[in-house]
């Protein structure tokens, strides 16, 4: 019965031990040299936990005096330190767990990396990072690292951590990951024409709705390269369906001088009419519809240019031209029903 008793206990801590490298590695308390030891001690005492175990199992196994009171010693200063250690991380568990704060994106950059393992038969790795400190600059701070982000992260590289408040107010970390905003931004200001960086910062803008960035970078870039059409043509189609007209406005109105192209002409005379300029934006459209007149989306913008404009009966024809060309377009039948529907006498509606 005794042996079984152990044995439970011995199953239990080193549940106990697997628990707490779980909580020690999703909910991450960032902090000096001394708190990042925890886990790297809790990673041992797994292993040792494990030997003990195994050595329980092997019943027969029979050690001597006084090698017997020193096992002995170990096994009880290693399940006191594994209940202490258990007990720290349900507080660091609830901490998160229970922590409704708002997340908070924090920069900072690396300046130190490395890892190492234990090995109790069977090697463990373990790898950590220190970070200049957003709580006092001339710091740092230690933090534990997922093999998926130490894949990611060197020396000196700018990084996002994503922080919060916690429970009882022991900030945690869900997530360090790279500061692309940060490194485009350093690429382009020490060489103004690069390209690349530009784009990549272009399209995180628009998919944060920073639409002020998104049409300087896009504008700048278009003064480097103005034969890119095929990244002008993307940051537009997003824009024109954000509803931000003006941008294109901006950004289209100037290359149509220059340049011959459907999309250009179709996206700019759609979001002219669109800003009070309609007669102009009509003449880019049909323009448009002349470079390509079996692509239906002109036909469609023109008919929605005139529908939103106050003029809906004018947009019947090109409406009517989409079906031509797309049979069944639902939301273009809509629209003449809807149109059919507005222009009926009050008796036949």
């Amino acid at each position: 019965m005794a042996g079984r008793h152990a044995l439970t206990g011995h199953l239990f801590l080193l549940g106990l031990c697997s628990w707490a490298i779980y909580v020690q590695t999703t909910y991450r308390i960032p902090g000096g040299h001394l708190l990042f030891l925890l886990p790297a001690v809790n990673i041992a005492a797994t292993c040792l936990t494990l030997i003990l175990l195994i050595l329980r199992l092997m019943g027969s196994v029979s050690i001597e005096e006084p090698l017997h009171t020193l096992f002995r010693w170990v096994q009880l200063t290693n399940s006191a330190f594994i209940v202490a250690f258990g007990l720290y991380n349900g507080l660091v568990f609830i901490n998160a767990r229970w922590d409704m704060s708002t997340l908070n994106t924090v920069p900072s950059k690396i300046t130190d990396i490395g890892g190492n393992e234990i090995d109790f038969g069977y090697p463990m790795h373990y790898f950590w990072a220190d970070l200049q400190s957003w709580r006092s600059p001339k710091n740092t701070e230690r933090l534990m690292l997922r093999l998926s982000e130490r894949e990611n992260l060197w020396v000196g590289r700018p990084v996002l951590l994503q922080l919060h408040a916690g429970y009882f107010h022991i900030p945690w970390v869900s997530a360090i990951e790279p500061n692309r905003e940060r490194e485009w931004l350093d690429i382009i200001n020490d060489i103004p024409t690069a390209s690349r960086p530009r784009q990549n910062l272009t399209y995180l803008y628009l998919e944060q709705h920073r639409w002020e960035e998104v049409k300087r970078l896009s504008e700048q870039q278009m003064k480097f390269y103005p034969n890119n059409l095929v990244f002008i043509r993307y940051v537009t189609a997003v824009l024109l369906n954000a509803y931000r007209y003006s941008e294109i406005v901006a950004l289209l109105e100037p290359i149509a001088k220059t340049k011959s192209d459907y999309q250009v002409y179709g996206k700019l005379g759609f979001a002219l009419a669109m800003t009070g300029r309609k007669a102009e934006g009509m003449k880019y459209l049909e323009s448009a519809i002349l470079k390509e007149p079996r692509n239906y989306w002109a036909y469609s913008a023109l008919g929605y240019a005139h529908v939103y404009t106050g003029t809906p009966k004018n947009a019947v024809p090109y409406f009517k031209r989409v079906l031509e060309i797309r049979p069944g377009f639902p939301e273009v039948q809509d629209m003449l029903r809807k149109i059919g529907a507005a222009e009926s006498p009050p008796s036949a509606r």
